[in-house]
């Protein structure tokens, strides 16, 4: 899933407009349109106060994988 459509995701759970959550970040909600569609991108700060707002982590929002070791050697996934 891009970003676009992982900030749409949890703006709707959250179940904010993109107005509201334009004003919570500072941003228009042009922005957070252009953002969602991905003809832009948030600034690494824009991003910050994304996951902050949206309750995730900026990992989560940019689609990386945590990686672990368990006990047995075994690298393990966690896809977030």
């Amino acid at each position: 899933m891009n970003l676009g459509n992982k900030i749409t995701k949890l703006r709707k759970k959250e179940k904010m407009s993109q107005e509201i959550l334009a004003n919570k970040i500072g941003v228009s909600r042009q922005t957070i349109s252009n953002w969602e569609l991905g003809e832009t991108s948030p600034n690494p700060e824009q991003l910050l106060l994304l996951s902050k707002t949206l309750e995730t982590s900026v990992d989560n929002l940019l689609g990386n994988q945590t990686v672990f070791k368990d006990n047995t050697g075994k690298y393990n996934y966690i896809h977030i």
